[in-house]
Parts: C-alpha cells; structure tokens; sequence
C-alpha cells in the first residue's frame, strides 16, 4: 500500500509540474518543436490489484483514477481478464485477442482519453509468464 501511495504522489507532482507553452513563446518562435507533456510520456499499470474503489468494472475503474491523476499513458494486461481486472466484472469466455479487445470492459477503456496504451500481450491458453 506504501508504494502505491508512493508511486501516485511521484506521479501527482511529475504531472503537475509541467511546464506550460505560453501563446508568447509560440508567437517569439513559431517554428520551435511542439513539447510534449509528461502526462504524454509517463504512465502507470494498471493489473490485478487486491481492492476496488467503486461498484464500477475494476478494469475501467482504475483507468479512471489513472485519467484523474494526470497520466494519458496506461499499461494493462491483455492476458486472462478475470484474473487480471476481477471486480465487478463478469468475462465471457475468450479464446483470442480479437474477442479480448471486442469485450465491453475493454471497448470502454479504448474509449478513454490516453494517448498511448501498453498491453502486456501473451499466447492465449498458456497464460502470462510462461517464457
């Protein structure tokens, strides 16, 4: 639970402590190379956790609380949701990807504001680690 409440601070105060493009800076120099946010680079997992916060479905729940924190980069598990995202969650039987990415939970998280997503991907019916 310490580290988790560590890694949410470090990411409160990385996220907000950005500096800001001003309309000045782009007027003094308008072919400066655009900054990209921290909020655009650093990101945060988001698997099989212990608790839930909220009735919500655990998968998007904690996208929502990542969104909230700052972060536009998530990491999730593309691996055996039920085991991966099991709060208030009913996972249909999966056997590819295709129907992993089609699932409800997953299409509401697709639908969400981050601009990269990272899926820890590995071959179904052997489940993760296996290498």
């Amino acid at each position: 639970m310490k580290i988790f409440l560590t890694v949410i601070l470090l990411s409160a105060i990385c996220t907000a402590n950005v500096p800001r493009e001003s309309k000045a800076d782009t007027i003094k120099n308008p072919n400066a190379a655009k900054k990209t946010d921290l909020r655009d680079i650093i990101g945060i997992t988001h698997v099989s956790g212990r608790y839930y916060l909220t009735d919500k479905d655990y998968l998007n729940e904690g996208a929502d609380q990542i969104l909230a924190l700052g972060s536009r980069v998530i990491k999730v598990w593309f691996d055996n949701p039920p085991r991966s995202y099991p709060f208030n969650s009913k996972w249909p039987k999966m056997n590819s990807f295709v129907e992993m990415a089609q699932s409800p939970y997953f299409q509401e998280l697709f639908k969400k504001p981050f601009k990269t997503y990272i899926m820890m991907c590995f071959s179904t019916g052997h489940g993760g680690g296996y290498w």
